[in-house]
């Protein structure tokens, strides 16, 4: 089911919005060509090792074989601990650990081989899917001073289609909170371990990618996702689809309020050519205030 998504702003300089007009077509990139130090990407790297598993499976099952209470569950691990506090095999925590690293040293390594399977799951993944970022509301002055040049650019706000297939019909909201995203977490690894429940983790991936951090909240970003074949090309930086869009999708375009006159003039008449419904507003700094409001401009 489509969603409402009548405010997808796109901002970008004036010459970025001068080539989107003249080409009609929107940038789709892969998360590489994000300029974002947090943004989880396709060479991030797992944030945990072999060892560090092991051994915190190790001191989870040590702390279930001296718990008040038999663990539950019907995993390997669950059964070999209730079998081992019925034998009252170990005396104390200390033993216990370092027996337990000779027995658990073969299933951390299987599901360590799991972990590598998934790591390169997300590579295709990386690889592969194109996004395309926007903003919720034309009078972000954020979104104006670091995506639009300091308010010299343009903000091109986008609308969904009647067909269930148009791109801008699904954005997804990016959340903002205080952990970074990771391809898959220690937590999770060692979840898998003890319960033996094993998600679909390519369920999963979209979402790392609608994940960023608070500092960056109040840019309030939207995603619209769709996926190319892998490309053979091994260069991050040709991982981008230049996708057409018609000229009704663009519901509207904000002038910024410092744009250089010659370059209002080249979006004008590239808007006047061949965006007849599109209407234009130019972005007005509010006198004594750290707001914008628009006025019409006549295209006709």
């Amino acid at each position: 089911m489509a969603l409402n998504q009548d405010n997808l702003i796109k901002f970008c300089s004036a010459g970025c919005a001068g080539r989107i007009l003249n080409n009609q077509e929107l940038r789709w990139s892969a998360p590489n060509l994000f300029d974002d130090t947090f943004e989880l990407k396709q060479s991030s790297m797992l944030t945990f090792t072999h060892g560090e598993l092991l051994k915190a499976t190790i001191q989870m099952a040590s702390s279930m074989i001296f718990a008040k209470d038999d663990p539950r569950g019907t995993s390997p691990l669950a059964k070999a601990i209730r079998r081992w506090r019925d034998e009252e095999r170990f005396d104390n925590p200390e033993e216990a650990e370092e027996v337990l690293s000779e027995l658990l040293v073969q299933m951390v390594d299987l599901r360590y081989n799991d972990v590598q399977n998934i790591i390169q799951d997300w590579r295709e993944y990386a690889r592969s899917v194109r996004i395309c970022c926007f903003s919720a509301k034309p009078e972000n002055m954020s979104a104006w001073e670091h995506y639009a040049a300091a308010h010299t650019g343009a903000a091109l706000k986008f609308r969904g289609s009647d067909h269930d297939d148009s791109d801008f019909n699904y954005p997804e909201k990016v959340n903002y909170k205080g952990v970074c995203p990771e391809i898959t977490t220690l937590k999770q690894q060692l979840n898998c371990i003890v319960t033996a429940n094993i998600n679909d983790h390519k369920d999963e991936f979209r979402s790392k990618l609608l994940h960023k951090a608070p500092h960056q909240k109040d840019i309030q970003e939207w995603r619209c996702f769709r996926y190319q074949e892998t490309s053979k090309d091994s260069d991050p930086k040709s991982w981008f689809e230049d996708v057409h869009f018609e000229t009704e999708d663009l519901a509207a375009v904000y002038l910024g309020a410092y744009m250089d006159e010659k370059a209002k003039d080249v979006l004008l008449r590239l808007i006047q050519s061949r965006y007849r419904r599109t209407r234009v507003f130019q972005a007005k700094v509010i006198t004594g205030k750290f707001e914008l409001e628009f006025e019409r401009v006549a295209t006709s």
